[in-house]
């Protein structure tokens, strides 16, 4: 429905401090961060991100691989979409004067452990990325890398 307000649940997302400290809705998230799980569908991911580029407010939206080291960075574009950029080294995000390194988002969470090739049926063991709360955690405009 036209002028319908739009709403997205993402795992992390940084705003404005509105003084509301509303922990339910933030109504102009800048970045947000949705962490994938093996079994995230194309469509799935397709839908997340049609769902952010929809809140105008949002920057961009990141990306995160449970099963590889991987990050993409999806920017809002000039036209009001989001275009992908990988990332090698680090994620930098500007729009909140954060850069994360790829160490230190997976730094204590290895990935998934593959079982040898006689047991592949039983699946494999998967650990969270939990680092991302740095971003949450640190002053907007402070460098995050990993420890030394």
């Amino acid at each position: 429905m036209p002028g319908e307000a739009r709403t997205v649940a993402p795992d992390i997302l940084v705003a404005p401090d509105d003084g509301r400290h509303d922990l339910c809705v933030t109504p102009s998230p800048l970045v947000v961060f949705e962490v994938l799980s093996p079994s995230d569908t194309p469509r799935r991911q397709a839908s997340t991100l049609a769902a952010s580029a929809a809140v105008t407010s949002i920057r961009c939206v990141v990306l995160v691989r449970q099963d590889r080291r991987a990050v993409t960075v999806h920017r809002r574009s000039p036209a009001g979409g989001l275009s992908p950029a990988a990332c090698t080294e680090s994620v930098d995000l500007p729009e909140i004067g954060v850069t994360l390194t790829l160490a230190a988002i997976y730094d204590d969470n290895p990935l998934p452990l593959r079982r040898p090739a006689a047991a592949a049926g039983e699946g494999a063991a998967h650990s969270h990325i939990s680092n991302l709360s740095l971003v949450g955690e640190q002053a907007i405009g402070q460098e995050v890398t990993a420890p030394p």
